[in-house]
């Protein structure tokens, strides 16, 4: 697929790793950078494969997640347009250490080691700005480590209903389309259960949703359940 080079720059200018770079950079980092288009449910990174690309998306999202030994996924964080992934392999040379899939048609800028290297190199502000990028990721998956070993179920639903919304008017919505058994992989908990506590703050008329599958959360959710 080949993307309109201007059109490329104008998303390149939105992702936080590249603000900083001057104009010229960014036209030389797009003549660098292909194009690709994926299908829904389309694996693009295995967990344990070398890593040869970092990738940037511009349409759709992604899952970020393991595979545990009874086959269950667990996800650890969902990309959208913006997000940027593949860039810790290119930086150490190790394996990838999770899977990404994409969870609808996506659009995504990759970007080759050779060119990654050079803009290291010859880049300071996108250098920080990568770092940066790590140390807000890091401290994301602190987070939810700790959520999941400190916090019960019901806890964990609670956090990603409110992690995941945004004000809207007196009350909160989940625009994201989650299934149950999508916040199941992303609390580390089974759908059943999942099901029956929001089953049950639907009943106490914290949450609704509605018909296009927003979540509406209409008033503070209870600290323990």
């Amino acid at each position: 697929m080949t993307m309109n080079p201007s059109l490329s720059q104008r998303y390149l200018e939105r992702v936080s790793v590249f603000q900083g770079l001057s104009e010229d950079n960014i036209n030389k980092l797009v003549a660098l950078t292909k194009t690709i288009e994926l299908p829904k449910n389309h694996t693009i990174v295995n967990a344990g494969d070398r890593g040869d690309s970092m990738y940037i998306i511009l349409e759709g999202s992604l899952k970020v997640y393991q595979t545990d030994n009874h086959d269950k996924q667990i996800v650890f964080a969902i990309l959208t347009a913006g997000d940027y992934f593949g860039e810790m392999s290119l930086l150490d040379g190790k394996e990838r250490s999770a899977s990404i899939a994409t969870k609808e048609q996506s659009i995504l800028l990759r970007l080759r080691k050779a060119d990654f290297d050079t803009l290291v190199a010859n880049s300071p502000n996108f250098c920080n700005h990568l770092l940066i990028g790590l140390c807000e990721r890091l401290r994301a998956a602190n987070t939810k480590i700790s959520n999941l070993a400190h916090m019960d179920v019901y806890g964990r639903v609670a956090g990603l209903l409110m992690e995941s919304s945004e004000p809207c008017g007196t009350h909160y919505i989940v625009r994201e389309h989650l299934t149950h058994q999508d916040i199941a992989d992303r609390i580390g908990s089974s759908r059943e259960m999942v099901s029956k506590i929001l089953r049950d703050l639907s009943f106490g008329r914290y949450i609704s949703q509605e018909q296009n599958k927003n979540i509406i959360i209409h008033k503070h959710l209870p600290h323990a359940w």
